[in-house]
């Protein structure tokens, strides 16, 4: 069974150092990136740290440095309103950390020419609460829906001009939408609010060539399966936060298509290599039922590499079948 340990800030540790400092520099992201799939000995990585700052740092707002081993955060909002967004627009050739993140990704296919490289984005629901705040963009798509998601198809057309950039140098992309979790979003209110502008992206980026979308949503999405199903991602995620044998049974198995579960990620900390186990064992149980899954978690910055490196021996060597 081919196991997924995602490195973002943890990826900072692995070359000791802050996950601020790589964040800014496209060097020190490359090498993280590259010390992660050299560590444990996995072909893939998505090229970023603070994965949910980069658009809207490009669209004006702060990016604030959290101190010590803490991941970027967010400044304040930059909008009062829906109708702000529609003022909204970045060039991804010059603006923000688009273009450090690109050079990050490039000299990793230099270095290792064989890495599977996506260029992580925020989902459009998700660069929204950031940039008027989340509990005012859940009231306006609650009450107000249709200038609502007037303002999520403006921001979609961004993101598409963001992935163009990086499909045509050919990279992949990873497009990251937690904010629509239930009970944030109901699942009515997610299917017809928030699916019509992540259509819009990912069937857009679809447009500019053979690339690999990731769709990540994490929480409690069992609720909201169809939702994530009906925009045919390349691959997508069954959450530890979710009831995964219920989110499982209702996957409908579509053609190159991934669905990775992912196991806790407090169980890759120090001392838990037992617990950690177990834990690869119950997925695997789930997991060897369907032919097109992995199983992954993302690494908290503090993972211990020896539990890590344990998940992923016992993994490949289970029989799947």
């Amino acid at each position: 069974m081919k196991f997924e340990p995602i490195s973002y800030d943890h990826a900072a540790r692995l070359i000791d150092k802050r996950p601020w400092e790589v964040s800014r520099n496209a060097e020190l992201l490359a090498e993280a990136q590259m010390a992660a799939m050299e560590t444990y000995a996995y072909d893939r990585g998505v090229v970023g740290v603070d994965i949910y700052n980069v658009e809207i740092e490009a669209f004006g707002c702060d990016v604030l440095d959290s101190g010590g081993t803490g991941v970027p955060a967010a400044g304040d909002p930059i909008c009062e309103e829906v109708d702000d967004l529609l003022e909204l627009n970045f060039d991804p050739e010059k603006d923000g950390r688009m273009p450090m993140v690109l050079e990050a990704a490039r000299i990793i296919r230099e270095r290792n020419p064989s890495a599977k490289i996506s260029i992580p984005m925020s989902g459009p629901f998700t660069v929204a609460c950031h940039l008027i705040g989340m509990e005012d963009m859940i009231c306006e798509l609650f009450t107000d829906l249709e200038p609502t998601v007037e303002g999520l198809m403006h921001l979609a057309e961004n993101q598409l001009k963001y992935a163009r950039y990086a499909v045509e140098q050919g990279f992949n992309i990873a497009l990251f939408e937690s904010s629509v979790t239930p009970p944030l979003l109901s699942p009515d209110l997610f299917n017809k609010g928030v699916v019509p502008a992540l259509a819009k992206v990912i069937d857009g980026i679809r447009t500019f060539g053979d690339v690999e979308v990731q769709l990540i949503i994490g929480g409690n999405t069992a609720p909201i399966v169809d939702g994530i199903q009906s925009l045919s991602p390349s691959y997508y995620i069954c959450p530890a936060k979710t009831d995964r044998i219920e989110f499982m049974s209702q996957v409908r198995i579509q053609p190159a298509q991934t669905v990775r579960i992912n196991m806790n990620p407090a169980l890759f900390l120090a001392g838990r290599k037992k617990v950690a186990l177990e834990e690869a064992q119950r997925v695997l149980d789930l997991a060897k039922d369907f032919p097109f899954t992995t199983i992954g978690s993302v690494m908290p910055f503090d993972a211990d590499i020896e539990v890590v490196r344990s998940v992923g021996d016992f993994l490949k060597q289970a029989p799947t079948g």
